[in-house]
């Protein structure tokens, strides 16, 4: 009897694929627990490993867990806490932990109110993310410290953003400051000048931030002047101390009388940089596009103009002349992830798709989408509910090439799986990784006794 190959795969072709073609795969839970896991942010490092970050929620507890992949994904390690003091995080949607590398250093930094008042803190790894340094407040305000965005440039120098607040906890200003390389020693924070007659960033909705290769910073926010909620970028030259007037990123003069909760997604590479916003009147969300050069954009695209229902949240990667973009959709009811892609110049949004797998009308939430590019391939992270809890889950369009029910990875499916997979089963500490799921036959998001004996019917 022929062998039945069921191959877990995206139906992602490397070799005859192009950006607007990408597909996504199966969903992987990284590490199923009885806990909620929110806001999940990755980076690779410059030997491919990637490095996920997210909260663990245990009733009103929050902390910081981190754990790495050597495989792209294939499995990941053992989910370890990186705060030492426990239960005091602070994370929103879109302002939760962000992680980022420099060299065999690894630094995560979030917001934490142990002291009653919320600040910005960081949590350093020497040994890229075996071991972890007590976190340190990198913050310098006397109030209020929040929606804070890092990134470090191409010189190792590590650069932050955050908002700071009075003491009646209306804004004070937009701060930014710089560690230099080799050192987490930032230098006093300054003022961007955001905070004036003409410009007030909206107080709860996410600025972020960016580098370009050539070390000038962008900072993206969300204004509210007279409660007017366009979207605005401002820009610092790398040989200049002060950050350029606002350009409008979005300009429709949208009058909110609350705040949306809402900031913009902000990438960009070495010709063009890109935003993705949502407009709270009309429920979409858009992309827009200018040259890295003379910032004006001009350029807005719906992300679904097929729907009706809303679109939030967008976040964007960009890679040569392509906008990739992950959003929370509507169109099924409740919250999907779903995924586009953009050709600069093209004015239109292709291969349109939900990237989360489960049923299309289950009500179940799906929120929280991370997209990352990486050798040619999508990875998208996000925070799913349709186990109960919220769990970590990503989908790739990297073909893993792995045989479903070839638990010893031998590259044949036989009897040896079976008794590997109940041995998996009986162990009260095995891990699940993606590797073990390759023996869940019939996908039930578990490795179970049907599932050995389905495998006896595969060979």
């Amino acid at each position: 009897m022929d062998k039945v190959l069921l191959i877990i795969t995206t139906v992602s072709w490397l070799f005859s694929q192009s950006e607007l073609s990408y597909d996504f795969g199966v969903n992987i839970r990284i590490h199923p627990t009885e806990t909620n896991q929110k806001f999940p942010d990755m980076i690779f490092d410059s030997n491919n490993t990637m490095h996920l970050v997210w909260v663990e929620q245990v009733g009103s507890d929050n902390n910081i867990f981190y754990s790495r992949s050597d495989e792209s994904g294939l499995s990941f390690s053992d989910p370890l806490q990186v705060n030492i003091h426990s239960n005091s995080i602070v994370a929103y949607m879109q302002s939760g932990p962000r992680i980022r590398a420099r060299g065999n250093e690894l630094f995560i930094v979030y917001m934490d109110d142990r002291t009653g008042s919320t600040s910005i803190y960081l949590n350093r790894s020497p040994d890229n993310g075996l071991t972890w340094e007590n976190e340190i407040r990198i913050s310098d305000q006397p109030y209020l410290e929040m929606y804070t965005e890092i990134e470090i440039d191409n010189d190792g120098k590590i650069h932050l953003v955050y908002y700071s607040y009075n003491q009646n906890y209306s804004l004070n200003s937009v701060r930014y400051t710089v560690a230099p390389e080799n050192t987490i020693d930032f230098y006093p924070s300054n003022p961007v000048g955001l905070v004036n007659n003409e410009t007030e960033p909206c107080d709860c909705c996410q600025p972020d931030l960016e580098l370009s290769e050539s070390g000038d910073v962008f900072i993206a926010y969300r204004n509210n002047l007279e409660n007017i909620r366009d979207h605005f970028i401002v820009k610092k030259s790398v040989n200049s101390d002060v950050f350029s007037d606002p350009v409008p990123i979005s300009d429709y003069q949208e009058y909110l009388s609350f705040c949306p909760s809402s900031g913009p997604s902000l990438v960009l590479n070495d010709q063009w940089i890109a935003a993705g916003y949502n407009l709270n009147v009309s429920r979409n969300s858009f992309i827009n596009f200018s040259g890295v050069q003379e910032i004006n954009f001009s350029n807005e695209v719906n992300l679904n103009p097929q729907s009706s229902e809303e679109q939030n949240f967008p976040f964007l990667t960009i890679h040569d002349d392509f906008i990739h973009a992950v959003w929370m959709d509507y169109s099924n009811g409740a919250p999907d992830i779903f995924y586009a892609v953009s050709e600069i110049n093209s004015g239109q949004m292709l291969n349109v798709q939900r990237v989360n797998d489960d049923g299309e009308e289950n009500n179940i939430m799906q929120k929280e989408p991370f997209l990352a590019w990486q050798e040619n391939n999508l990875y998208c992270f996000w925070s799913d509910q349709r186990d109960g809890n919220f769990q970590i889950y990503f989908s790739t369009t990297n073909d893993f090439d792995i045989l479903e029910g070839d638990v010893d990875n031998n590259g044949q499916v036989d009897f040896l799986d079976s008794l590997s997979l109940v041995n998996i089963i009986l162990s009260p500490d095995a891990p699940t990784t993606y590797e073990l799921l390759a023996g869940d036959i019939n996908h039930d998001g578990d490795l179970t006794l049907i599932d050995s004996i389905m495998i006896n019917f595969i060979f």
